[in-house]
């Protein structure tokens, strides 16, 4: 199946809300520039794959966006992929339905490489990277040009377990003119048409708290985990000699999630005024009960500061 720029279209029946989440690359928890070092997750739900590439936040010019992701081809060789899997029951409410999915993308005047989209479908559920991973309905490769354009594609997902997982994925690379190709405004809806964009979250806090489901950090929002920082957002109280008060997430997560816990100084494993190492304890969807401090040394009822990052993410 080819895909074209097209014009909005109003259709009753097509106007859902956004199931993809962060589609404006509006939240960067992790950070904004994330280099070669194949899989992971840059901006807030939205997974890639880089390779002798870079993908950074930009400031946008695009109407209606705050900010756009750019990939950058460090050799001619690069490569970049960016994909978002569905968590079990958001795929399986697509099942037996015609979805479109829509953004804008442009390039550089140098990039030549590949480009391309596809709506791709697993039989195992919640896995980023897992299983194997298929075509819906075909590999489309737009036509970039300088000026950003707005593509779509439409498929019917499947209605049976073929479709347990599910993801978008928009990619490129190989560039013998390096450059960089962009990308904003992605979204999924409902039906044959492709509906105006909008945040799944409505708006940008409820944007932040939806993506805070799977990743959250106790960092202010503009820093990066594990930054050296003055600034403590948790003192908590010593139980005893060994343990430390946990903490409540803003969020409850999709699952139990990973802890990591960071003194000032951006130490992981760490809290400030503790040279011995420290770990969240009794992780629950909710928060986490304490810290436990191994070699212990702690002045009960005294406080102590740390931050923190709590990873539920689809892997």
């Amino acid at each position: 199946m080819s895909l074209s720029p097209r014009i909005d279209a109003v259709e009753s029946s097509a106007i859902k809300q956004n199931h993809a989440l962060n589609g404006n690359f509006d939240i960067w928890q992790r950070g904004t520039s994330f280099s070669t070092g194949g899989a992971g997750y840059g901006a807030d739900r939205m997974a890639h794959f880089i390779f002798n590439s870079t993908i950074t936040r930009e400031s946008s010019d695009l109407v209606g966006s705050t900010y756009h992701a750019r990939c950058t081809m460090s050799t001619a060789a690069g490569y970049t992929y960016i994909y978002q899997p569905f968590e079990a029951a958001n795929a399986k409410a697509l099942h037996g339905k015609t979805v479109t999915l829509s953004f804008y993308a442009r390039k550089s005047a140098g990039y030549n490489g590949v480009f391309a989209t596809d709506i791709q479908k697993n039989s195992t559920a919640n896995t980023q990277s897992g299983g194997s991973w298929t075509s819906v309905g075909g590999v489309s490769s737009p036509t970039l040009t300088t000026a950003w354009t707005k593509f779509t594609l439409t498929q019917t997902i499947p209605s049976d377990g073929s479709a347990a997982g599910l993801r978008f994925a928009i990619w490129g690379g190989t560039s013998t003119g390096l450059g960089y190709w962009e990308v904003a405004q992605i979204m999924i809806n409902e039906g044959s048409i492709a509906a105006p964009f909008q945040r799944a979250g409505g708006t940008i806090g409820g944007e932040l708290a939806l993506c805070q489901r799977y990743y959250e950090k106790s960092y202010d929002v503009d820093q990066a985990p594990g930054a050296s920082t003055s600034q403590i957002f948790y003192y908590k109280r010593a139980i005893n000699a060994s343990e430390v008060d946990g903490a409540t997430f803003h969020v409850e997560k999709r699952i139990a999630p990973a802890v990591v816990l960071y003194d000032s100084s951006g130490n992981p494993n760490r809290i400030n005024n503790v040279a011995t190492a420290s770990t969240a304890q009794y992780r629950f969807n909710k928060g986490f009960g304490y810290v436990a401090v191994t070699g212990g040394g702690l002045t009960a009822n005294s406080a102590y500061g740390y931050f923190y990052t709590a990873d539920a993410e689809i892997n």
